[in-house]
């Protein structure tokens, strides 16, 4: 009696060691390495209407230095934002949103750290809202969204959370309990 997992593992072994000889062989065969290619730096952007200083975070961010920073973006760019609340959690904290681009078009919601343990999200988020701010007027795919879309942003969605830096508040998981 064949063993199915024993023979099934063989097979795979056997594929990779087969597609790894192949790789070898056209590597070292008539078929070299393709060239590298060198490229161009971009050409020098044209400056935009908007100093944005801090674009993308150097580190991860409190809940208090993300206020700051959708409060310096909207400072430095208000014709193209809206810094507000919709609302409050448990504990009476403001749940905080920027509003990027043109009030009325087609709405999108981009939000993170529902869990508080979700650092890295936050950062990707304040770094899109970021580049997104700097590059208007010098991106033109940019500032077609800018103009063409209502774009809230939620970096941080339970600061409670965020600040203790957990994913549960007494046993409770924030997507199905949301209070």
């Amino acid at each position: 009696m064949i063993d199915n997992s024993m023979n099934t593992r063989n097979i795979i072994i056997f594929i990779a060691i087969f597609f790894f000889s192949l790789t070898g062989l056209y590597l070292t065969s008539e078929n070299p390495a393709p060239p590298i290619v060198e490229v161009a730096p971009p050409p020098p952007v044209e400056p935009g209407p908007y100093e944005i200083k801090s674009q993308i975070p150097k580190k991860y961010l409190s809940y208090t230095e993300v206020i700051e920073q959708m409060q310096e973006w909207h400072a430095a760019a208000p014709d193209i934002t809206e810094l507000g609340t919709y609302g409050k959690n448990n504990i009476g904290d403001d749940l905080t949103y920027i509003r990027v681009g043109t009030k009325g078009k087609g709405r999108l919601i981009i939000h993170s750290c529902i869990h508080g343990n979700e650092r890295l999200a936050c950062a990707v988020n304040m770094g899109l809202i970021g580049r997104i701010l700097n590059d208007y007027k010098r991106n033109e795919e940019v500032t077609w969204l800018d103009q063409n879309r209502d774009i809230y942003f939620v970096p941080v969605f339970d600061p409670e959370r965020f600040r203790n830096d957990v994913r549960f508040i007494k046993n409770a998981d924030p997507n199905p309990n949301w209070p």
